[in-house]
């Protein structure tokens, strides 16, 4: 930054408002030639900017009905391609900035538009903020923008935010690669190439969620947070992730018709599955689509299965208030799980060599109550649900609210390392305790509802 003046690039005599377009952050202005005009920077210089004006006084009370964004686009002012710093001249702001053409250049306008620039980019970072508490089935945070926005520019706002707040800041540094593995296992994806990509999930054309969770933000954090600490230099952790495997040869387990059904539950928990999918040994599966036969766990039972794919404490959930770890539990229940997506991947994760694929939701669950309640005594009640995954580092904290409805929430939630089963799973509870055992139980054959995939030689 410098304190002489330099060559007038402009002179906005009015802000009327701001819109993200692409890589860009517009500034919808005015001059004296023209009464609408874009003047546009890449959003990190608009990001400093911003922080810059932070620092004005507030010395006018803005009126937001006072000025209007339109979405069509104007005559382009200048483009900015960096922002040196900003300093007053008089009654004037000065963003000293440059352009392809001039390493140093002068856009002035009056401090009461650059007090209303500062409230309009403040509204517009703020609906990028990730909701600081979460409660169990609160609804997803969506943004819609009129005009395409780069996914670049949605990342740097995120690193932006989390450098103002450092909600990992405490977590030692085992904590935050264990958390780096969890959000790795769910943004990164082995495609039919063999290569690993970054999955950047797309509803309408835009950059969303995946169902509550926005797993490309957790991994931008993180970078951040390492970035911070000097960790992304330094020696390799002696704790790698575990890479994601696909099977060697997947042509007996090709089904294009499934993939495409599984779309519509990735994208809500509002979305019914088209489909559900039960992934196992050849004998189990054989049995379970021929006979309807299949073994109902103890939700218990989980938290020594084999694999790392299954093994997880279905009775408690934990998260952090104030840096201290909370935990609640429940008491035991029944639970049989499944997925709601045709994945690859899952065959290799639970060890699988067969997949039954369920298609008639509703019949399935009628008959599985029917079973349950002719063979198991003190039934209370069968329920199908979606296992709802949560972020342990956001997650709402009211003791009454969770109070309420503490046992339904935690036999439906998992911590979202597994958010990429998309699991699906029955609960049977009970009214009266008992010792838990695991059962057999015999539905019928699911020939009319489900199909069956097997290997080779299986």
């Amino acid at each position: 930054m410098t304190l002489e003046l330099m060559p007038r690039l402009a002179q906005l005599t009015k802000v009327h408002g701001a819109i993200l377009d692409a890589e860009d952050l517009v500034i919808q202005c005015a001059t004296n030639a023209v009464q609408r005009a874009d003047l546009k920077m890449p959003v990190l210089d608009a990001l400093k900017l911003f922080e810059w004006l932070s620092r004005l006084p507030y010395s006018i009370t803005l009126d937001p009905n006072e000025y209007f964004v339109t979405y069509d686009y104007m005559p382009l002012l200048a483009q900015l391609t960096k922002a040196h710093g900003m300093v007053l001249h008089g009654s004037e702001v000065i963003v000293q900035c440059a352009t392809a053409t001039a390493g140093w250049a002068d856009v002035m306008m009056p401090v009461e538009e650059a007090l209303k620039l500062r409230g309009v980019l403040a509204t517009m970072l703020d609906a990028f903020a990730t909701p600081k508490k979460a409660s169990v089935g609160r609804h997803e945070h969506v943004l819609r923008f009129p005009r395409p926005i780069s996914l670049v520019a949605i990342l740097e706002i995120k690193r932006f935010h989390y450098r103002a707040n450092r909600y990992m800041q405490a977590l030692s540094r085992e904590e935050l690669e264990q958390r780096l593995h969890d959000v790795i296992a769910n943004v990164i994806t082995l495609g039919d190439d063999g290569k690993y990509t970054l999955i950047k999930p797309r509803r309408d054309g835009m950059h969303s969620p995946t169902r509550n969770i926005d797993f490309l933000s957790l991994y931008t954090e993180l970078a951040e947070e390492f970035l911070i600490r000097g960790l992304l230099d330094g020696e390799k952790s002696a704790n790698p992730p575990e890479k994601i495997r696909r099977l060697a040869d997947e042509s007996w387990c090709r089904r294009a018709d499934w993939v495409d059904a599984s779309q519509y539950s990735r994208e809500s928990y509002f979305n019914a599955p088209k489909m559900l999918f039960k992934f196992g040994k050849t004998e189990h599966m054989r049995a379970l689509y021929e006979r309807g036969e299949l073994l109902v766990r103890p939700a218990s039972y989980f938290a020594g299965a084999e694999g790392l794919a299954r093994q997880d404490n279905e009775l408690t959930m934990s998260w952090y208030r104030d840096g201290r770890k909370l935990e609640f539990s429940t008491s035991d229940y029944y639970c049989w799980c499944c997925a709601s997506v045709y994945d690859y991947r899952l065959f290799m994760d639970f060890q699988s060599d067969a997949c039954v694929a369920i298609n008639d939701l509703d019949s399935f669950i009628e008959r599985f109550a029917k079973a349950v309640a002719a063979q198991v005594s003190g039934v209370e009640r069968v329920r199908l649900i979606p296992a709802y995954y949560y972020d342990p580092l956001s997650v709402s904290d009211d003791p009454v609210e969770f109070a309420a409805v503490q046992d339904e929430a935690i036999q439906c939630a998992k911590h979202f390392r597994f958010a990429y089963q998309w699991e699906f799973r029955v609960v049977i509870t009970r009214s009266t305790p008992a010792p838990m055992q695991a059962f057999k139980l015999d539905m019928g054959s699911l020939r009319d509802i489900a199909e069956l995939v097997v290997a080779p030689g299986s």
